[in-house]
């Protein structure tokens, strides 16, 4: 009788058993989460690329300007090229004086620390202002070159 009764519950159970199906919203939910996983992934990429050329490219340069600047000298170019290595600075002051403190004071910077400029332009214009220009190896064969 149990026998019979555990049978009886066997079929009435493989009757009602239905077979599992797979959501049709599924694969297209997983599609578009995979692609936004990726699309984080080449973002998250783009940042740490952002990050590497910050600490070594154009933002400690641009740094030490700005905590350098001396009320007498202006700057009319900053060029950074090459991930920074590459520098051109073009400015002027009509304070002769000042400029070999400016530019004593760059050479102290950790950002030019180690720096070699290949060039160095001085001339005074007809209004009596002292103009310089600063560069490095590259940038002075660029300049040279047009």
């Amino acid at each position: 009788q149990a026998a019979e009764q555990a049978e009886a519950a066997l079929a009435a159970r493989r009757a009602s058993f239905r077979e599992p199906q797979a959501d049709p919203r599924l694969p297209p939910q997983l599609a578009a989460l995979e692609a936004e996983n990726r699309q984080l992934q080449r973002l998250g990429e783009h940042l740490q690329g952002l990050l590497a050329e910050r600490s070594s490219g154009f933002s400690g340069p641009l740094d030490a300007l700005a905590e350098r600047h001396l009320a007498g000298v202006w700057l009319d170019t900053i060029r950074l090229e090459q991930g920074g290595r590459d520098l051109l600075l073009e400015g002027a002051s009509q304070q002769a004086e000042l400029l070999p403190g400016y530019l004593a004071s760059l050479g102290r910077s950790p950002a030019f620390a180690g720096r070699q400029f290949a060039r160095f332009d001085l001339d005074r214009d007809d209004a009596g202002v002292l103009r310089f220009r600063l560069a490095s190896q590259a940038a002075a064969s660029e300049e040279t070159a047009r």
